[in-house]
């Protein structure tokens, strides 16, 4: 049993491991004291929103820790599968698609530094880490376009890079800047990232935002955020291509003459 918690810790990577373990007990005892909390003050008093503002963030925190604990089982048990760049990116995204949305998946090769091409489709692993990071950006992309999210990703010898655009409203742009760290300091600037990019249950995106940053981090990946120019939020993400592609394993040939013959009865 203890055997086996450990393997699913580990599948996790180091961080989200770390997190998933670590945070359990202080967010539990963060939850109960802020309920408390808001359970004592009046329902004007000037720091209730504050205390609203931190339960919420608290649940978020569980829920992502929860979802990060039971990934791996969701994908058959197994999250190490080598599979092509295109096909992670869809079983990231598949559960957030909306019929009312229309999410393009484009995939190509581009010129690297020295101009030869990286033609072969790279090959990764169907990481957890990643899983959950594209999933929360596309969830948070579909969540709010108009009608489109284009999803591309083209490598070269060098790099692979992954671009989210959809045709939303954009980031606020007062936020932007501190998109993907902790923990936003000013109170004003806070409130505008709830307003801005929230989730159906009305939930800060932030959190999320910044453990997905940095588990894609974990994985070589650097993300940036930025608006389109005619609209829409971008979130970009660039990997090593050698730093992310695996090589497929071999299968060793057989001998036909070294081989056992059937059973009678078999041929």
């Amino acid at each position: 049993m203890a055997l086996a918690r450990e393997q699913k810790l580990s599948a996790l990577g180091g961080l989200a491991a770390a997190a998933a373990h670590e945070l359990g007990s202080p967010l539990g005892t963060m939850f109960v004291v802020a309920k408390e909390m808001k359970e004592e003050l009046p329902p004007d008093d000037i720091y209730l929103p504050d205390v609203e503002l931190l339960i919420s963030e608290i649940l978020r925190c569980r829920e992502i820790l929860q979802n990060l604990a039971t990934l791996p089982e969701e994908d058959g048990g197994d999250p190490y599968n080598i599979i092509p760049i295109v096909s992670l990116i869809e079983a990231a995204v598949e559960p957030y698609e909306k019929i009312e949305i229309k999410t393009m998946i484009t995939s190509g090769i581009t010129s690297g530094a020295s101009g030869k091409e990286g033609s072969d489709h790279p090959m990764v692993l169907r990481s957890p880490e990643i899983l959950h990071s594209l999933g929360l950006f596309a969830q948070n992309a579909i969540q709010f376009a108009h009608e489109n999210v284009d999803i591309s990703v083209f490598w070269n010898e060098r790099t692979i890079t992954l671009t989210i655009h959809d045709d939303g409203p954009g980031f606020d742009s007062q936020v932007l800047g501190r998109l993907g760290d902790p923990l936003i300091s000013n109170r004003e600037h806070a409130q505008k990232a709830i307003e801005s990019r929230k989730e159906e249950d009305g939930e800060h995106m932030g959190l999320g935002v910044f453990i997905a940053t940095t588990l894609l981090a974990h994985t070589g990946g650097k993300v940036t955020y930025s608006n389109h120019l005619q609209g829409g939020a971008i979130v970009e993400v660039v990997w090593p291509r050698q730093r992310l592609e695996v090589e497929i394993p071999t299968v060793p040939n057989i001998d036909p003459s070294r081989s056992r013959p059937l059973p009678s009865g078999y041929d």
